[in-house]
C-alpha cells in the first residue's frame, strides 16, 4: 500500500515535470521566433546576441529536463521547486534584455506562481511568489 502511494506520487511529479518541459519548449520556441522577427524583419534594437545566448542555455536546460524525466529516480517537491526557480531566473534575464517590466510578457511570471500553487505545498509556493515579486521589482528599477 505504501509502495503504491509512493509510485503514484512519483508518477504525478514526473508528469508535472513533463508538462513543465512542454511549457518550456513552447515558450522557448516563441521567444526564439520573436527574437528572429524583431531582429531581422522588424528591428527594435534588441541586444540579439545576449538574448540568443540566454535562449541557447535555456534550451540546454530544457533538454536536460527532458532527459531527467526519463531517469528512474524519484522527483520530489524540492527538485520541482528548483525547476520553477530556473524558469523564473531565465525569464527574468530575458525580460531584462527586452524591456524589463514594460515588456508585455511580464505577466508570464504568473504562470510560474500558478504552477507552484497547483503542484507544490504552500511554503514552496510562497517562496516562488516572493522571489517572483523580487525579480519583478528589480526589473522596475
Amino acid at each position: 500500500m505504501i509502495n503504491n502511494a509512493f509510485n503514484q506520487a512519483n508518477s504525478a511529479s514526473r508528469q508535472n515535470l513533463f508538462r513543465l518541459g512542454l511549457i518550456r519548449a513552447v515558450v522557448l520556441a516563441g521567444q526564439a521566433l520573436a527574437l528572429v522577427y524583431f531582429s531581422f524583419f522588424k528591428p527594435i534594437d534588441l541586444p540579439s546576441s545576449e538574448i540568443a545566448w540566454v535562449l541557447a542555455i535555456y534550451a540546454s536546460v530544457t533538454i536536460a529536463t527532458a532527459n531527467r524525466g526519463r531517469v528512474n529516480i524519484p522527483i520530489g517537491n524540492k527538485e520541482f521547486f528548483v525547476h520553477l526557480l530556473v524558469d523564473i531566473f531565465f525569464f527574468s534575464i530575458l525580460l531584462y534584455f527586452s524591456g524589463g517590466a514594460s515588456n508585455p510578457f511580464i505577466s508570464y511570471y504568473l504562470i510560474s506562481i500558478s504552477i507552484a500553487a497547483i503542484a507544490l505545498p504552500r511554503m514552496y509556493t510562497s517562496v516562488i511568489a516572493i522571489i517572483t515579486l523580487g525579480c519583478y521589482s528589480l526589473l522596475l528599477s
